[in-house]
């Protein structure tokens, strides 16, 4: 099929060669031969619309514009300023000549002068910085480099002696330990503060140790463990005490925890002391609220029109809102499911879409509807190409609006051509 077009008696015609073809419900056809000598002489003098880029047409006062991506007519629209706002929101790259906005006259002046603030407040700050390491460097001074004496009435650790040293594991004495509390974790690597002891030869020894989170617990190992029977071995539990071996080496002690890494740490601890009441059976997920519908849409549809996805989004907030209130409806547009999902204020009005929209046949396609697991995610990435496609869609999109108007006023065509109906 040729790129030019030609409106002739009301009809939209294209050759292709020495074929001509009309525009018919939708799709070209094929002109009889018996018509074509008559057609020339009119194909001749008629305008052509790759000459002055017209592919329009009124219908009922309505005008159709000629879409290369779908080849098909369509109404046409004028782009808004809520489509620039969503699509700009959605996207990040959208561009029109509204945005093209200059800088005032004063900009450069008040450009240096926010300019000459942020050198003042980056001096302040340098300064306490300064001022921050150099006290931190006296307080180095003042402790050395050494060890620590540690205050074994704040300790939290038990030293466990007369342990079985024949096929006793880790996680046995762990079990043993966590009857009198729970076994702290390192903040650092996640595994529990437990340890049992080996000779040079990697056999156990029959002693470890045990560290908790609790200083109560530490009471009622002693109280309950110590003098206790493990596999006919009565062990002893006491307070750990811990002995300085060798010189202090520096690059040997650990790289302290920062705030959050501590924080952190100290919030997961305290997850073992909350009480929280047990949920009751009625209970549902907070992702039960969203509906996940599949085949709602195909890729073809997404990229024949850029609008498409907004008046998807419309028509789904307003069918669904008949079930409940809706606070959210996303379209997936890459995703080639043809998903959408939609987010109720309450499970009841999820379970009621499902009910209802579950089987629905639309465009020939039987929509899959269900209550989102919660897991699962949607979202497609955009391949270069469809963003390609995309911003040239969307390109198109604007101009076909902004032209619009300009060439209302400055077109002359016979009155009754603006009047006849365009196939399709």
């Amino acid at each position: 099929m040729g790129d030019d077009r030609r409106l002739i008696e009301g009809r939209w015609v294209t050759k292709s060669g020495d074929v001509f073809m009309e525009y018919v419900e939708d799709e070209w056809r094929t002109i009889s031969a018996e018509d074509v000598s008559a057609l020339s002489k009119q194909w001749d003098a008629a305008p052509s619309s790759a000459a002055n880029g017209q592919a329009r047409c009124v219908v009922n006062g309505v005008t159709m514009l000629w879409n290369d991506t779908s080849k098909q007519w369509i109404p046409e629209e004028h782009p808004d300023d809520e489509i620039l706002v969503r699509y700009s929101q959605q996207y990040g790259d959208a561009s029109y000549s509204a945005a093209d906005q200059t800088e005032p006259a004063d900009g450069a002046e008040n450009q240096e002068a926010a300019q000459k603030e942020g050198g003042a407040e980056e001096d302040q700050k340098s300064e306490k910085s300064e001022e921050k390491g150099e006290k931190h460097e006296e307080n180095k001074q003042k402790r050395g480099a050494g060890w620590v004496d540690l205050d074994e009435s704040k300790s939290t650790t038990v030293y466990v002696s007369n342990l079985p040293t024949e096929e006793f594991t880790v996680e046995e004495f762990m079990e043993l330990m966590a009857k009198c509390g729970v076994i702290m974790r390192d903040p650092r690597n996640n595994k529990p503060k437990v340890k049992l002891y080996r000779d040079a030869e990697g056999n156990l020894k029959g002693d470890g140790t045990c560290c908790y989170v609790k200083h109560e617990s530490v009471a009622l190992a002693l109280q309950l463990l110590d003098g206790s029977r493990v596999r006919d071995e009565e062990i002893k539990v006491e307070r750990a005490h811990f002995e300085l071996k060798g010189e202090f080496d520096p690059s040997k002690k650990r790289r302290r925890l920062t705030k959050a890494q501590k924080k952190r740490f100290e919030d997961n601890q305290n997850r073992h002391f909350k009480w929280e009441p047990e949920k009751s059976r009625a209970y549902r997920p907070i992702s039960d609220c969203t509906v996940i519908i599949k085949n709602l849409f195909t890729l073809d549809e997404m990229e024949a029109d850029v609008t498409f996805g907004e008046k998807l989004k419309e028509e789904v907030t307003e069918t669904c809102s008949r079930y409940g209130v809706v606070k959210k409806v996303t379209v997936y547009e890459n995703n080639p499911d043809g998903v959408v999902s939609v987010n109720f204020e309450s499970v009841e009005n999820s379970d009621q879409a499902v009910r209802t929209l579950n089987g629905r046949v639309v465009k020939g396609r039987a929509l899959e509807v269900s209550l989102w697991d919660g897991k699962t995610k949607y979202a497609v990435a955009e391949t270069e190409e469809q963003r390609e496609r995309r911003l040239r869609q969307w390109s198109d999109y604007l101009e076909a609006g902004s032209g619009s108007s300009d060439e209302e006023h400055h077109e002359e065509r016979p009155a009754a051509a603006q009047n006849e109906a365009c196939d399709g």
